[in-house]
């Protein structure tokens, strides 16, 4: 009997836990937020919406555009979005709206005038840069000859000539007994 007790008061407990955590806000915290009624709905393309929210970046979240973040505004920007794009808004003028409240930094790529160009021109140009060097590096290297280790005699700086016979006398290796002193030559023994 107690079992059955027991039981039925964890069915009645659960069941209150269950009707008192629906009616929390912080349960339904993830659910997506929609202030456009069925009745409301408005012609946009989704996907442009998207393309959007991928060049506006999240005020409160470093280095994160719109459509990455989960923080309130960032659903709230993004709900602006299609507002906008429902009344027939363009790109650029979105993208001015947000830039008028928040300023220029909060679009993701730097617009492409003025100033801001170098951060468009510079990249490109150290890509070709270094291409053009790679180029001429990879041409020097295969456009030159490959030196002997040994020259041929007639190729020896004349300077050096008298220097050299210098060494072959001190050494014993003249011309003209040249192949009697090296070793394994013919000798005078044999």
């Amino acid at each position: 009997m107690k079992n059955v007790i027991r039981t039925r008061h964890s069915l009645i407990a659960m069941i209150c836990i269950i009707v008192i955590g629906l009616h929390n806000p912080s349960v339904l915290a993830q659910t997506p937020e929609t202030t456009v009624n069925d009745t409301d709905i408005l012609d946009y393309d989704e996907s442009h919406a998207q393309s959007i929210d991928q060049q506006i970046m999240c005020p409160v979240c470093p280095a994160e555009t719109i459509d990455q973040a989960q923080v309130p505004i960032a659903k709230q920007m993004r709900q602006v979005v299609r507002e906008q794009l429902a009344m027939g808004a363009t790109e650029a003028e979105i993208l001015a709206f947000f830039a008028d409240r928040y300023g220029q930094a909060i679009i993701g790529a730097p617009p492409k005038s003025g100033f801001n160009l170098i951060a468009w021109i510079f990249p490109i140009a150290v890509l070709t840069g270094a291409l053009v060097a790679s180029i001429f590096v990879l041409r020097s290297m295969t456009g030159k000859p490959i030196i002997s280790a040994t020259l041929p005699t007639n190729e020896i700086d004349s300077e050096l000539q008298p220097f050299l016979e210098l060494v072959d006398s001190d050494l014993g290796l003249a011309e003209s007994n040249h192949a009697e002193n090296l070793p394994g030559g013919p000798s005078d023994d044999g």
